[in-house]
């Protein structure tokens, strides 16, 4: 091996969502918000029940009319620095959105004055939302328009329910498994990309984190 391609090798493991952005930016492909991956389907299991993590402060009644969901789908966890948030269980379902295949679930967002797609994304959504690239050039207040948040299904029928999960201040790998009784192993093997720098995680990433039924 080259001592060349040697370092570019490494500057690719140590800067992986530089050369990430770089990557869409030559192939045209829409530049996500952080480091967000949809989850792979799977051969055997084309929709599932799955949880999608709200940590933006909404109350039951709000996140009930954003995720299209009732709330009796909506439970409430405490995070470990003390805040309220919330698990939303939702139908995960394998799809092609404009060119990518993977599980998203799908609702129904109206829009509202100065709205963009990174601040519904981030300030409704937790980050979840998939980019699927020009949203909004036709944007209109008023408008009721669809966002695609991400979800993962296991292999199996009774394979632990997979929760989508946006890292955030302060969070570690051990936090997060505390919080959603999870195993560290469990998460790298469902977020391939953390066994380059496991122990580093970035606010805004997401992960796919199995949790214990109980």
């Amino acid at each position: 091996m080259s001592s060349k391609y040697a370092l570019l090798v490494l500057l690719v493991l140590l800067f992986p969502q530089f050369f990430s952005s770089l990557r869409n930016f030559v192939f045209g492909v829409p530049a996500q918000l952080s480091q967000i991956h949809p989850f792979p389907c799977s051969n055997q299991i084309k929709t599932c029940s799955s949880l999608l993590y709200q940590h933006n402060g909404l109350n039951k009644d709000q996140i009930a009319t954003f995720y299209s969901v009732n709330k009796s789908q909506i439970e409430p966890i405490g995070h470990l620095r003390g805040k309220q948030d919330y698990l939303v269980t939702v139908p995960c379902t394998c799809k092609n959105v404009n060119g990518t295949i993977g599980y998203f679930y799908d609702t129904l967002y109206t829009l509202q004055p100065g709205d963009t797609f990174p601040n519904v994304s981030r300030q409704i959504y937790s980050g979840e939302a998939w980019k699927v690239g020009g949203e909004e050039k036709s944007y209109l207040v008023g408008d009721e328009v669809t966002f695609h948040l991400v979800c993962g299904c296991g292999e199996k029928d009774d394979s632990k329910p997979i929760v989508t999960y946006t890292v955030q201040e302060f969070d570690s790998l051990s936090s997060i498994v505390d919080l959603l009784s999870s195993k560290v192993g469990d998460i790298e093997k469902l977020n391939p990309y953390l066994g380059q720098r496991p122990q580093f995680l970035d606010v805004g990433w997401l992960l796919y984190v199995p949790m214990e039924r109980s």
